[in-house]
């Protein structure tokens, strides 16, 4: 095929059995695909992710939704086989390559906490347990005024307390740490994220990163970063000199994005409508995820 390529756009459908708002024409595509294929009336629906993907013979935006609330029952309406998966256990599926940033994206939550400095709290273990137990599943662990020795007794501690609520830990620091601690993950800042030329962990491990330019977005997605965080994305106290980006920012990011991309700045629980709206995974944030302290 000579030329420039159109890029075709795919409504996809991760469809939920437990028990958004923009783009109405996708909306209605995915429910009549949904209906003509599965059987299924779509009741409830929201962003998931957008994927820009090219194969050699075309190029395609995986426009994804996650379906919370349908009726019916699946069939496969056109002799396809249907089977009802584990969400963690998607990986070891055969998948096309576009489809495993929507794996991650369906693993990950949609609230990301980044804890704050271990000692600016009196009762640092008694909050974070506090936020897990308000349905906090994945923690960035910021502890970068505590020296190694010291670090890794408190991450080992947070892991540990973690699994007891099926949460997962990242670190900022290095890969020696997150291996010994138990951690799930790492965390690699912006400047940290442009020296590397390939993940610095397992397969089996996370990785994330924080970008603000098209170009680290670039990075992240030529290394195989799993999800990224965006920022500043509002005002907020911690960089009160810095330009936010805004909402339509974050759309220009997420669309360069092969992976979850979650907003970061100025984020508190009811924005979470709005960022899935912009393309977001979910929020990430400090005090706007911190359990306040108990009297």
């Amino acid at each position: 095929m000579t030329g420039a390529q159109s890029r075709i756009h795919v409504a996809v459908a991760v469809i939920q059995n437990e028990a958004g708002d923009t783009g109405e024409p996708v909306e209605q595509a995915l429910a009549r695909e949904v209906r003509e294929e599965l059987g299924l009336d779509v009741r409830k629906a929201r962003p998931l992710i957008r994927i820009h993907h090219d194969y050699p013979d075309k190029k395609v935006l995986l426009d994804v939704w996650r379906i919370t609330e349908y009726s019916g029952s699946p069939v496969g309406r056109e002799h396809q086989a249907i089977e009802w998966v584990a969400a963690e256990a998607l990986k070891a599926c055969a998948f096309p390559v576009a489809n495993y940033p929507i794996i991650t994206a369906v693993q990950l939550p949609s609230r990301l906490l980044i804890t704050p400095e271990p000692g600016s709290s009196s009762d640092f273990s008694g909050l974070l347990e506090l936020a897990f137990m308000q349905g906090i599943r994945l923690v960035l662990l910021r502890a970068k005024q505590l020296e190694r020795t010291r670090l890794l007794g408190l991450a080992t501690e947070v892991c540990e307390l973690a699994e007891r609520y099926g949460a997962r830990v990242l670190l900022n620091a290095d890969p020696g740490v997150v291996r010994r601690t138990g951690a799930h993950g790492i965390h690699l800042s912006s400047s940290q994220l442009m020296q590397v030329d390939q993940r610095p962990l397992e397969p089996d491990c996370l990785v994330s990163a924080s970008c603000h330019t098209a170009a680290e977005i670039d990075k992240a997605n030529r290394i195989g970063v799993d999800f990224a965080l965006a920022s500043p994305v509002l005002p907020t106290l911690s960089h009160p000199g810095v330009t936010p980006i805004g909402w339509m920012g974050f759309r220009t990011l997420a669309d360069c994005a092969r992976m979850p991309l979650f907003a970061l700045g100025g984020m508190q629980p009811d924005l979470l409508d709005c960022a899935w709206s912009h393309g977001a995974q979910g929020i990430a944030a400090i005090r706007g995820l911190w359990p306040a302290a108990v009297a």
